[in-house]
């Protein structure tokens, strides 16, 4: 009995030590860097506000609002690459390690993934996971091997303490890219085999009302777990898209709009999130209701 009692004790320190050692380290990186892009999401968010509010006022889209929108979807676009270099920050001053290097390493693992992975759709469907779990495991790797003397190149500061810093991370680095080049891209190409529009069984095209009540309920229990739901939906937004497309060749032709649910829908009543959705069905309702409450 006291034997087995032992071993638990031993299991549950092993246990305590992962988890203060690099689990609870790993969420305040994540936490820390999501708080130091709130001045970036902010500017983005009000570059679209702007041009939203005043392609609706004036009934036009001047240049200077294209400019606008042009901005805002750079900001969307290059996300993961500030997530990724935020993190990458925090994990290297956790493990002691040179924050330039860190974060220089972090995005180049980034950049050739998107560049060998041959589906762009893969890509930009889990571009983010990997932004946020690539640094949380390379940069300890790369502190593990950045310690071995064995691969140092240099032990003298003749040409000055960041040379030699730099030149003793080249080995190490090169050991930490072919191991996370091989695990990213192996799980990378993983899920490129999966097909991920057929896992619903919804046509879009014949109940577009049932697949919008499926994608916003998948959006929300993925945001429950802490992930991007936009950005992990990214392939079943596209039958989104192209409702509004449908319906204004429709209306074109004379028809009457049946793609009700559709992108511009999702945005205004699903993706601004918090209970700004009740508020604005709320106020649809008052407005276009047929019947007075």
């Amino acid at each position: 009995m006291q034997f087995r009692t032992s071993l638990v004790d031993r299991s549950w320190r092993k246990t305590s030590n992962l988890a203060n050692q690099y689990i609870f380290p790993s969420m305040q990186a994540i936490r820390e860097g999501l708080i130091w892009l709130i001045p970036v999401l902010m500017v983005s968010a009000i570059a679209l506000f702007v041009a939203s509010l005043t392609e609706f006022m004036s009934e036009s889209s001047p240049d200077w609002v294209k400019l606008l929108y042009q901005f805002q979807g750079a900001v969307s676009a290059f996300f993961p690459y500030l997530m990724t270099s935020t993190i990458s920050y925090i994990v290297a001053m956790q493990w002691r390690l040179p924050r330039a290097p860190a974060i220089l390493l972090s995005l180049m693992y980034l950049i050739a993934l998107t560049h060998l992975v041959p589906n762009e759709q893969t890509v930009l469907t889990f571009n983010i996971i990997f932004a946020i779990l690539t640094p949380l495991y390379a940069i300890p790797i790369l502190a593990y091997f950045a310690n071995q003397k064995y691969l140092f190149l240099t032990k003298t500061e003749t040409a000055g303490r960041l040379v030699k810093e730099s030149l003793n991370l080249v080995l190490p680095a090169l050991i930490t890219t072919l191991i996370v080049l091989s695990v990213n891209y192996s799980i990378m190409m993983g899920l490129d085999s999966v097909s991920w529009s057929n896992l619903l069984s919804i046509d879009y095209a014949n109940r577009p009302l049932h697949f919008g009540l499926t994608f916003s309920a998948l959006n929300s229990i993925l945001w429950f777990f802490g992930i991007h739901g936009y950005y992990a939906l990214l392939p079943l937004i596209e039958f989104l898209q192209e409702g509004i497309a449908l319906n204004y060749t429709t209306v074109l032709a004379g028809g009457e709009a049946a793609y009700h649910m559709n992108l511009s829908f999702m945005g205004a009543f699903v993706f601004i999130g918090g209970v700004a959705p009740h508020f604005h069905s709320s106020l649809a309702c008052c407005s276009f209701a047929k019947t007075k409450a």
